[in-house]
């Protein structure tokens, strides 16, 4: 993710607690990224603890085991510069194994509001959205698991 290379990018680890040597291996990042490491009540809340306070115009999450392609971020901050009237990116799916190496992808169909309402098809890890968004809809509900 360091290697997006994006002059106006924050990132943010929002660590569950855990007990292995991840606190460590995110202090090696020393002030490169931002972290904290303390427990939630599952995926929903640690996004949104992860969001909280966190002062962007660009938002989106990646798991643990997500990655993006190289120079996503420039992409996507270009594009939502050139379309002020968009609210949502997202993207096709590559599945990638242990290695790094392509295994297989999953390419959508064009966006059709009437589909989504009935087809969840928005891949997670692709997804970008406007700060606007975040703060008129709320965070994530967390009885979603």
């Amino acid at each position: 993710m360091l290697a997006q290379n994006h002059p106006r990018l924050s990132y943010h680890v929002q660590n569950g607690g855990s007990v292995d040597d991840t606190v460590d291996i995110l202090k090696n990042y020393g002030d490169r990224i931002s972290w904290r490491s303390e427990p939630d009540k599952g995926q929903a809340d640690a996004i949104n603890l992860g969001f909280a306070g966190v002062d962007c115009e660009v938002m989106a999450y990646l798991n643990s085991d997500d990655t993006l392609l190289p120079g996503m971020l420039a992409y996507v901050a270009d594009f939502f510069q050139r379309r002020p009237d968009i609210d949502f990116v997202y993207g096709h799916r590559i599945f990638i194994d242990y290695a790094g190496r392509e295994i297989g992808r999953a390419v959508f169909p064009a966006h059709n509001t009437e589909t989504l309402t009935y087809a969840g098809y928005v891949p997670q890890e692709t997804m970008f959205w406007r700060r606007r968004v975040w703060d008129k809809i709320g965070p994530i509900d967390t009885r979603f698991h």
